[in-house]
């Protein structure tokens, strides 16, 4: 799998995963607002990759893969912080 196919399904579940934590916490699925944060969000995310993919895919291969060195508990640790918002 190419790296920038690999960073797009990492974009996507932490979308899915931020989405239905927001959805379970309103308790309910026909929240306005919360539709509209999900669709900005992914209207910015799909923005900022026509401009990184044909310009800069190094970054994103270099993002897919995570820090070097790092133990894995690490990184998926930092990822779940970083989309609880905290």
């Amino acid at each position: 799998m190419s790296p920038v196919l690999k960073r797009i399904y990492q974009l996507l579940l932490i979308v899915l995963v931020q989405a239905a934590i927001l959805f379970l916490c309103a308790g309910s699925l026909t929240w306005a607002a919360g539709w509209w944060y999900v669709g900005l969000y992914l209207a910015l995310l799909l923005a900022a990759s026509f401009k990184m993919i044909p310009n800069h895919p190094e970054v994103i291969a270099a993002r897919s893969r995570g820090a070097e060195g790092a133990r894995p508990w690490v990184c998926w640790r930092w990822r779940v912080w970083m989309s609880a918002g905290t």
